[in-house]
């Protein structure tokens, strides 16, 4: 399922999903989740394999210029509030969340 999405995610420079489909908000911020698990590859394909393994549905796939790694978030939330989506952030050890209105990370 996530294969068929790799342009998609490659031309983005990540994409989140929900039940399963590519979704984009125009508000609010999106962040990772304790009950997640983070994966890191610097091949994309391995980790939309992986997250096809795991039958995943609310997910993530981002690219960091910084390490030249595809990170997979497992489990990540939308939520409207970027005080309190920083404060989930930090508690779940999340190097960033995503702006979607502006289409940025913000370093945490």
């Amino acid at each position: 399922m996530f294969l068929n999405h790799k342009g998609y995610i490659t031309d983005r420079g990540g994409a989140t999903f929900e039940v399963g489909l590519p979704i984009q908000h125009t508000s609010g911020y999106q962040v990772g989740t304790l009950d997640g698990t983070e994966y890191t590859s610097a091949n994309l394909n391995e980790l939309l394999l992986l997250a096809d393994v795991m039958e995943l549905k609310n997910c993530g796939f981002w690219y960091s210029d910084a390490s030249k790694l595809w990170y997979l978030d497992t489990s990540s939330v939308h939520i409207k509030d970027r005080a309190k989506a920083e404060a989930i952030g930090r508690e779940n050890n999340q190097k960033a969340i995503f702006d979607w209105s502006t289409g940025e990370e913000i370093t945490l």
